[in-house]
């Protein structure tokens, strides 16, 4: 009797733990599911805050290109060039009234004021600030015999033939 009676308690045991090793492999498969779903939805919102900062981006830098044209701006527009990088102008203050006053450099930013300075403007900063700043003046040597060669070589392998003939007769007005 004892026997019967263990034996039936082995069964129930063995039936409980079925049950239950059915149910965490339930769970498990659950969990495995939540966290597919939530690599999913973590997945989508990335992209969307990237489409929106890469659309952020992009309007500013087409507004960084305008900003001489608003009212904010300190400087005469036409004495204004854009560079975009490492900084957005060079202002030559002055130049449309015939006398320059002074060259400034001007970097513009939109949206959050309380950025710091990427680290190539940081340095272009430094640089002026500390008079880090000269004029040079290249002058390119005369079109000779081999440069003229070279370039015609290039010019040749990027255009047709068609084409080449034309650029060749100015190379040789060039020349000559």
């Amino acid at each position: 009797m004892e026997w019967i009676f263990i034996g039936i308690l082995l069964v129930i045991i063995v039936v409980l733990l079925l049950k239950d090793s059915r149910r965490n492999q339930e769970i498990a498969e659950l969990a495995e599911e939540l966290a597919e779903v939530q690599v999913a939805d973590k997945v989508q919102q990335a992209r969307k805050e990237a489409v929106e900062k890469s659309n952020q981006i992009v309007k500013g830098k087409v507004l960084e290109q305008f900003a001489p044209y608003f009212a904010t701006f300190p400087f005469h527009p036409q004495d204004a060039r854009f560079i975009g990088s490492p900084i957005d102008f060079v202002v030559f203050d002055g130049l449309t009234e015939g006398e320059i006053k002074q060259i400034v450099f001007v970097e513009v930013k939109t949206g959050n004021m309380d950025r710091k300075l990427p680290k190539r403007e940081l340095q272009v900063k430094e640089c002026i600030e500390q008079g880090k700043v000269s004029w040079v003046f290249v002058q390119h040597p005369q079109l000779n015999e081999a440069s003229y060669t070279y370039s015609q070589e290039l010019v040749k392998r990027s255009v047709s033939q068609k084409i080449w003939s034309s650029v060749g007769y100015y190379f040789n007005k060039l020349r000559s």
